[in-house]
């Protein structure tokens, strides 16, 4: 019981100083036939209150048509971005952009 009071004090008396904030990954469609090329997928992180120095995503082609051919950032929005992939056998691609 003393340890939910303080609990709630501590929520009460000591809220966060930092504000919520509004953060938006959108993900475009890769629509294509099988075996299909040149899909771009557009992905865009939206984080006006904080700088972006790295993020990891996996896309997945459930039936394993396609094949993954790069990356590329938007070198007007994340010019100092790098981008990394790697394809697994199943079809799941893993991406890491990262700002060093």
């Amino acid at each position: 019981m003393i340890r939910l009071i303080v609990s709630l004090c501590l929520l009460i008396f000591f809220p966060s100083l930092i504000p919520a904030q509004d953060v938006v990954l959108t993900i475009g469609n890769g629509l294509g036939l099988p075996e299909s090329q040149d899909i771009p997928v557009v992905v865009s992180l939206s984080n006006p209150n904080d700088l972006v120095k790295s993020l990891q995503m996996d896309i997945g082609d459930v039936d394993d048509y396609h094949v993954f051919s790069g990356c590329t950032p938007d070198p007007t929005r994340a010019p100092a971005f790098d981008c990394m992939y790697n394809e697994s056998v199943d079809g799941q691609v893993r991406i890491l952009l990262i700002s060093l």
